[in-house]
């Protein structure tokens, strides 16, 4: 099953690697939406290089994973995760209330 039409949620990584309680938090209200409306759930993870924290998502119900790759000068990864929004093609589209989270939505928003 695809995931286009779906919801997708941003997901940020602490310094461990592993998804933020925030993101986690954000992930399962996601996941709620996501069955409530019978579509597929998508996460962006914004990670590190080498980080696997994205191979745990599946097993919280996510379909597909993009993972956001920061490109220089961009601030909190929000242009990869604008390119994940753009490549998902999401009905609903969930952020974490965080800095990171604002930033994106504020320029998704425009």
């Amino acid at each position: 099953m695809g995931t286009e039409g779906g919801v997708l949620t941003i997901v940020e990584t602490g310094i461990t690697g592993e998804p933020t309680a925030t993101s986690l938090e954000t992930l399962s209200a996601a996941r709620t939406l996501s069955e409530s409306l019978g579509r597929p759930l998508a996460a962006a993870i914004m990670a590190g290089p080498g980080s696997v924290a994205g191979q745990g998502l599946a097993g919280r119900g996510v379909q597909r994973v993009y993972e956001l790759r920061c490109a220089a000068g961009s601030p909190l990864g929000t242009e990869a995760a604008l390119a994940a929004i753009a490549a998902a093609h999401p009905i609903a589209v969930l952020l974490p209330g965080t800095a990171a989270g604002r930033a994106i939505a504020a320029v998704a928003a425009a």
